[in-house]
């Protein structure tokens, strides 16, 4: 199974990678550090024959551009792909009208709360088909 990774925070890195091997040894991990790096690495999969990532999760608030700008990217590119990973989105914010615009976008598999914990990793992993 593989999972891109969207999120400015090393230290967020480091635990969600910890934590999927913890869950399973066949969880790998790719990284990026914003959307827009985001966007190139899953884009550059989606048109061509490089493996897509099984599941996306993407931090909300990061510099530069952040996960809002990715979802409106994924948003139309995915609606046209057969193979389309589950996307999930992070956030430290309890507003409920940032968690209703993110569960808006149709490609959004589910918006979960941060800390990130083993338990997250699991519910993840519970909902990639396969």
């Amino acid at each position: 199974m593989n999972i891109l990774l969207i999120d400015d925070d090393q230290d967020l890195c480091f635990l969600f990678k910890a934590f999927c091997k913890k869950v399973s040894a066949d969880i790998s991990v790719e990284w990026q550090d914003n959307g827009a790096a985001g966007w190139e690495y899953l884009s550059s999969r989606l048109s061509s024959d490089d493996e897509i990532p099984d599941a996306v999760v993407t931090d909300l608030s990061m510099p530069q551009y952040d996960g809002f700008w990715f979802l409106d990217k994924c948003e139309g590119a995915l609606a046209a792909n057969r193979a389309r990973p589950q996307v999930f989105v992070l956030t430290s914010s309890l507003r409920s009208i940032e968690r209703d615009k993110v569960l808006g976008y149709k490609c959004v598999t589910e918006c979960l709360l941060k800390p990130v914990s083993r338990q997250t990793i699991e519910n993840i992993v519970r909902q990639i088909p396969g």
